[in-house]
């Protein structure tokens, strides 16, 4: 291997090390395993600002298949004082559904802080108002009905964003098309670090059991085709196991504009994640007006919806989305999302033998996305890729998106 080669690689493992997406899941992982090993204290053991990724477990692990014995006994050895308003709201939330009290100041003391911040902007003062929306179906049930009301009183144009994500859309293949057609800045974007990246366009239903379409973009904004001069196409699943929408953790996958950043170190958990490194995806960064999305979208959508799932989900606190396969088989064949299996709010690639056929779709994304960024589609390669990816929902037809339907949008 020539010197430069060397140093390229070098560069690539360095800055996988430094992605904070990387260390957070490596984190989460030992999170869980101290959790459903029934560790106490943890509160002692994990910094300040690592408690809401806590929390995160403690859901999940309550959300799964096999809730420790001592789950009950751990939520109760946690003090609600040492987690910020939002967490504490989802410890109560977490306790009240394993019969264990909650506390009787919290409604209060949520109150007072939307109130605090009603009137104001931004996605920190967004934040509270949209979890306690999202929320609303335990709330109701622990008694906490005013609190919701209050949300809505105080911060209608946030909480209204939550209500959106919630219900179908109208026809947005006008504004798909032109999302399609757009050519975003990216060589000033971000410092442009994107500039030499890949733009990946991921066309849905709003009816998520049905699969989405990928197109992709090179890095000159050059439609990436076949060798036939058709548009490559991949078919992709952005649905949650649990059938809730993307404002709650665990929900879809939510539509609008991520950031892809590389993939994880190596391909592990393949039970889960399959045979191929995952994508890492993050959100873009908020900003006044979300003008940093705005950057990125033709004038049709900068002031459209069907980006800002993306944002609520953001705002809320979901984080950890991958694309990735699974080394899981889809035994329903009925099911309208086979052979796919739906996630906890990643994208799914297909993966594994159905019908004599072997699928390794995230290979083929990840070779794909190489090529389209000019570099050798090679394992060592994997870790620079970089771009933007669009998840739009263009209606809300009951079935699979295809080239065909993308073809009546005008997009060829």
């Amino acid at each position: 291997m020539r010197l430069t080669a060397v140093f390229m690689v070098l560069l690539a493992s360095v800055a996988a090390v430094a992605n904070p997406q990387i260390t957070e899941e490596k984190l989460y992982q030992q999170l869980m395993g101290q959790v459903r090993a029934g560790q106490k204290a943890l509160t002692k053991s994990v910094k300040a600002s690592d408690r809401k990724l806590l929390v995160d477990v403690l859901w999940d692990v309550q959300e799964s298949e096999a809730i420790p014995a001592d789950y009950s006994g751990l939520l109760a050895s946690l003090r609600p004082s040492d987690f910020a308003p939002g967490e504490r709201l989802r410890l109560n939330v977490l306790r009240h559904r394993m019969g264990l009290n909650h506390s009787p100041e919290l409604a209060r003391q949520l109150s007072e802080r939307l109130s605090g911040n009603a009137g104001r902007v931004g996605s920190r003062n967004e934040a509270l108002p949209q979890l306690i929306v999202s929320l609303r179906e335990d709330l109701h049930t622990m008694g906490m009905s005013d609190l919701v009301m209050h949300a809505y009183v105080t911060h209608p144009v946030a909480t209204k964003a939550v209500l959106t994500v919630e219900r179908p859309v109208g026809d947005q293949r006008t504004l798909a098309q032109d999302l399609w057609e757009h050519e975003p800045d990216l060589a000033t974007w971000s410092g442009g670090r994107y500039a030499e990246g890949l733009r990946l366009y991921m066309f849905c239903r709003t009816q998520r059991k049905f699969s989405c379409l990928y197109l992709m973009r090179d890095r000159q904004h050059r439609p990436v085709r076949n060798s036939d001069g058709t548009l490559w196409t991949q078919t992709s699943l952005a649905a949650s196991a649990r059938d809730i929408p993307s404002h709650q953790r665990n929900g879809n996958t939510p539509a609008g504009i991520h950031l892809i950043n590389g993939v994880m170190p190596t391909a592990d958990q393949q039970t889960s994640f399959g045979k191929f490194r995952r994508l890492i995806l993050d959100f873009v960064p908020a900003s006044t007006g979300e003008a940093r999305q705005k950057e990125l979208l033709p004038a049709s959508s900068k002031e459209a919806s069907w980006w800002q799932p993306n944002v609520v989900a953001r705002n809320v606190g979901r984080n950890l989305f991958r694309i990735h396969g699974t080394g899981k088989l889809n035994l329903e064949p009925t099911a309208p999302w086979f052979p796919f299996m739906r996630t906890s709010g990643c994208i799914a690639s297909r993966e594994n033998t159905y019908g004599g056929v072997e699928y390794r779709d995230q290979q083929h994304l990840l070779n794909t996305a190489m090529s389209a960024m000019a570099l050798t589609p090679a394992y060592e390669n994997e870790t620079a890729i970089k771009g933007v990816l669009f998840v739009i929902e263009i209606d809300d037809e009951a079935k699979a998106v295809t080239l065909n339907d993308l073809r009546e949008m005008g997009i060829r």
